[in-house]
């Protein structure tokens, strides 16, 4: 979704998004049914919170886990099947006060400054993420300071 500012080659060789320390644990993308039973298959934990399905990294002391999706190559799943988190990183919906936000992470290397290509794309996309967060409520992550606030979405 964010092709058009953002280079495959740059996510693939950053993996910035797709390492997580157990501080981390939060931003774990949200997947479908299907992802999780192929999880599941591989012997991949998975937990189900609600409709929601994320997979379970069992963190211990200070390891960094990664996607299980991530290969040598990058992101082993095609367009049609990463999640819509993953889709639209460095964005994220957000919750702050009982107020939902698209917000842009500050800490994607490929965005360290305020870029306004990636600002302007994600005004684009707004309706398309609105939709998605209407649709699942589960994606909408507790707001961190981390994160620059982008837009209000009235759900």
């Amino acid at each position: 979704m964010l092709s058009s500012v953002l280079e495959k080659s740059t996510c693939k060789n950053c993996r910035f998004c797709c390492e997580f320390e157990k501080a981390d644990e939060w931003e774990t993308p949200i997947i479908n049914e299907h992802l999780a039973n192929l999880l599941k298959q591989k012997g991949v934990k998975v937990k189900k919170q609600n409709n929601n399905y994320t997979f379970d990294l069992e963190f211990k002391e200070n390891e960094v886990k990664k996607c299980p999706f991530l290969s040598e190559n990058g992101c082993g799943l095609d367009d049609e099947n990463k999640p819509f988190d993953c889709k639209i990183w460095p964005l994220r919906i957000m919750k702050k006060q009982d107020k939902i936000y698209l917000t842009l992470a500050k800490t994607c290397p490929a965005f360290e400054k305020d870029d306004k290509r990636i600002i302007d794309l994600s005004l684009n996309l707004f309706e398309t993420i609105k939709l998605y967060a209407k649709n699942n409520k589960g994606a909408i992550k507790e707001y961190s300071p981390d994160y620059k606030i982008i837009k209000e979405m009235e759900l």
